[in-house]
Order: C-alpha cells, then structure tokens, then sequence
C-alpha cells in the first residue's frame, strides 16, 4: 500500500504536535513521573520544536503584515511554503517514516524540525532587518 507524502508528513506533524499520551494516559502536563525515559525526551524535544514553531509563525506574520510591495509579499509567502515543505521533506528523510526510528524516531524528528526551524528564524529575521527596516 502506497502513502502519499502529504498524507505522511501531516501524520508525523500531528504526532509530534499534539500533547503526547501514552498507554497509562501520561500527558505533557506529567512528565515529572517519566523524567529520564525515551518518553521524557521525545515530549521534551517536541516542546522545544513547538516553542520554536510559535516563534516562527508570530515573526513570519509580523512580516508578511509590514510587507508593503504585493509582488514582494507573494514572493515571501510562496517562498515559506517551500520552505515549510523542504524542511517537513527533509526531517522525514533524516528521522526515517514514523515507526522506522523505533522509539529514538520521534526524537529525531522534532530535533530536525527544531533545528531548521531556528535557522528559518534566523532567515526571517535578516529578512526583517535588511527589506522592512
């Protein structure tokens, strides 16, 4: 059976993003009774590429809302879109499919997204200082 990659990425993306539960019904909000698991690590990497995640999508607003050339402001936003799928594309590749990575997989996966979403950041930022100000 053959999955689309749309399909995939907005599963993984779901997994990482959601609050985690696990059997027993942990959630992020009990992580003091998993500390030290591959749980714990996996809930902490997906919290730092969430925090991230919010950063970006606050700055890009920001951006895109002081944009003043249309032309400008369309290459920007057809630019993010590339971006948001080179980097979902590229985390796949470097985590492997969800389940392929065994427990360490979702691990992986959010430090990848956490990783190119701070240098994305780092691009808005520029983008910020050298086109809007």
């Amino acid at each position: 059976m053959h999955i689309s990659n749309k399909y995939l990425i907005s599963a993984l993306l779901l997994i990482i993003i959601t609050p985690v539960q696990a059997d027993n019904n942990l959630t992020i909000e009990d992580e003091s009774s998993i500390q030290g698991t591959q749980l714990s690590i996996n809930l902490s990497a997906a919290k730092r590429f969430r925090k991230a995640d919010a950063e970006l999508n606050s700055l890009f607003k920001k951006l895109i809302n002081s944009e003043e050339h249309p032309g400008r402001k369309s290459r920007l936003r057809d630019a993010q879109r590339a971006w948001i799928n080179f980097r979902d594309t590229s985390c796949i590749y470097e985590a492997g499919p969800y389940g392929e990575g065994g427990s360490i997989g979702e691990m992986d996966y959010a430090n990848c997204m956490h990783h190119h979403t701070e240098t994305r950041i780092k691009d808005l930022k520029r983008y910020f200082e050298d086109y809007i100000n």
